[in-house]
């Protein structure tokens, strides 16, 4: 017994000594980036601006600093927000010659890659110049590529050119052998996000959202790299349907590439454009790093006229939420503080969501119609997602602006919890009995499944909420849509609803969206909105947190970990963990959509 409290001891001890490490690690970097960025990057003449994007690009990066435990070495995130400025910042700094786009491991969404390929082309009215370089090419990476004015591959490279696919993984099998019931609630027969643990395949109509989906993205992405590589649309497809490329000499003669060069020759060709005589590593400034650095000459904006930008990003959830979820109170919190500031004079909602709490959502909304209420013109830009409730959040804005890669819509409800009694008793051999003062006392327990009655409750609620999210985008966005399409009455919402994911593209002609535009172009249309001509400065919410704050958060390891080890597969994972913890009504597309 003495020998067991002894490990016992050891063990506590260790865990306490292991965390006591981690904290004394994050302080010393956070200290570290803290003294780095207050500090003016230099930037050298002849420079060349670096583009990497083998991290996922947020739309802003709200945490002070991100950490990778598996390495142990700081994640160097940043927003979309800051690459869009620094980019637009390059265009005119005399010391920035050109750009080069690393366009190993691509990991943006598509709708972040055409908001960056069209500040890239904006960026090339400066005459600078846009090489882009690559081992391999994934979709997403290529179409942001065909904005260079160069396009290389290494010799024993090559590119994806396929076509796009969605896969989902179904789980109802598994569940029955495990004795699991998963008991669903739900309004819209393309309200697909329950689908995974009901059924074994896509429902018909679950098919066919997605094949229009997928077709639309793909055809944006194939009329671009028309546009770019003189190649038509028609041979696009035949060369993904045949499989045509598959090394890089194929993609050259092809016209995807201009030639197969080494790492140094691009190098080479590098310096010799931008006329930088120094080491090859000293050429480059990360954009990363660029962000921090100032320009020569540049005027300081004393305009007391504000355009505030709120970065409503994350699934949605009730409270204040943490990493990655736009909490309901926090984001209504923001609102209030922009309405209740008589500086702002607009406000741009940059909304990238694929929804989740409805109960939360319906408490954005209402904020921002206080917003409104104070004669603040609220427009939106959409980011990768806009659905469901993000779309709730979005409806009832003066402009919405979206990408035609968006992915919106999702006018749906759906509710459910699991029925583990097969799994306890039949699985596990565990008996459960219960003592109850009313009928129903025990109603939402995972341990029986729900009575006809107890169904007919939950149903009616989500019947009910169902009805006001289509109410509220109505009343938003009333007289919208194209020619014999036009929101003249709720039944057309109902019509479009459904829980129907569209693309921004698609989502013009049906009233969900007014133009295609990115978040330059929302801010844009605020400033005219409020009559500001050049008399306004933009201020950002929420303001980005301090390294130390959430640190408790930021400790948790087994994130870092489960990326590790499951790679692409890790949200399989995220989604897992993500119905474990679902409650109440939930305005939500998909879990488990996969754009390949």
């Amino acid at each position: 017994m003495n020998k067991f409290w002894k490990v016992m001891l050891a063990v506590v001890v260790g865990v306490i000594i292991v965390h006591i490490l981690y904290f004394l690690i994050f302080l010393m970097i956070g200290l570290s980036s803290v003294g780095s960025s207050s500090t003016d990057v230099s930037v050298k003449d002849n420079s060349v601006l670096k583009i990497s994007l083998a991290n996922d690009m947020p739309d802003k990066v709200v945490d002070g600093m991100s950490f990778d435990f598996m390495s142990m070495t700081p994640i160097n995130q940043l927003g979309l927000n800051d690459a869009l400025k620094a980019i637009e910042k390059a265009k005119k700094d005399d010391r920035i010659k050109g750009i080069y786009l690393d366009m190993d491991g691509a990991a943006v969404g598509f709708a972040t890659a055409e908001e960056l390929r069209n500040k890239l082309i904006e960026f090339k009215e400066s005459g600078k110049f846009i090489v882009s370089y690559a081992s391999a090419y994934s979709h997403a990476g290529y179409y942001l590529a065909t904005v260079a004015d160069e396009i290389y591959l290494n010799p024993q490279g090559g590119m994806s050119w396929q076509g796009m696919c969605s896969q989902i993984m179904f789980y109802k099998n598994v569940l029955e052998k495990l004795g699991v019931e998963m008991q669903v609630f739900r309004h819209g027969q393309f309200k697909s996000a329950v689908e995974p643990y009901i059924c074994d395949k896509m429902s018909p109509a679950n098919r066919k959202q997605y094949s229009v989906l997928l077709n639309s993205i793909w055809g944006k992405i194939c009329q671009g790299v028309s546009e770019q590589r003189g190649i038509s649309v028609d041979m696009l497809n035949q060369y993904a349907d045949s499989l045509s490329i598959r090394k890089a000499k194929d993609a050259v003669e092809l016209k995807f590439a201009d030639a197969t060069k080494y790492y140094d020759e691009v190098l080479d060709l590098l310096k010799s454009k931008s006329g930088f005589d120094g080491k090859d590593k000293d050429m480059f400034i990360s954009l990363e790093k660029y962000v921090n650095a100032s320009v020569p000459k540049a005027k300081e904006n004393k305009s007391k006229n504000e355009i505030a930008v709120l970065f409503a990003e994350g699934e949605i959830v009730d409270g204040n939420g943490g990493n990655g979820q736009m909490g309901g109170d926090k984001i209504s919190e923001e609102l209030r503080k922009i309405r209740e500031n008589e500086d702002v004079k607009a406000v741009v909602l940059r909304v990238n969501s694929p929804g989740g709490s409805g109960l939360a959502s319906e408490v954005m909304w209402r904020e921002i119609q206080k917003v409104k209420e104070t004669g603040k013109p609220v427009v939106v830009s959409m980011g990768n997602y806009a659905a469901s409730g993000g779309y709730y959040i979005s409806c009832s804005a003066d402009y919405i602006f979206a990408q035609p890669t968006t992915l919106t819509g999702s006018i749906g409800v759906f509710g459910m919890f699991p029925n583990l009694e097969g799994l306890v008793t039949d699985k596990i051999g565990i008996t459960i009995d219960t003592v109850c003062t009313n009928a129903s006392s025990d109603f939402g327990t995972t341990l029986r499944p729900v009575t006809d009655k107890e169904y007919a409750f939950v149903q009616q609620s989500i019947e009910e909420f169902y009805d006001l999210f289509i109410t509220r985008v109505f009343d938003g966005r009333k007289g919208k849509g194209a020619e014999g399409q036009v929101l003249s009455e709720k039944a057309l919402v109902d019509s479009i609803g459904q829980g129907r994911v569209w693309s921004g593209a698609d989502a013009i002609a049906i009233g969900l969206v007014d133009e295609l535009g990115g978040l330059n172009d929302a801010v844009k249309k605020a400033v005219s909105m409020a009559n500001l001509s050049d008399d306004y400065k933009i201020v950002e919410y929420p303001a980005k947190k301090e390294w130390y704050d959430d640190l408790a958060e930021k400790l948790d390891i087994t994130t870092s970990i489960m990326k590790n080890e499951l790679g692409e597969n890790y949200i399989y994972y995220k989604n897992a963990k993500r119905v474990a913890g679902t409650k109440g009504i939930q305005a939500r597309m998909e879990y488990d959509i996969v754009i390949r």
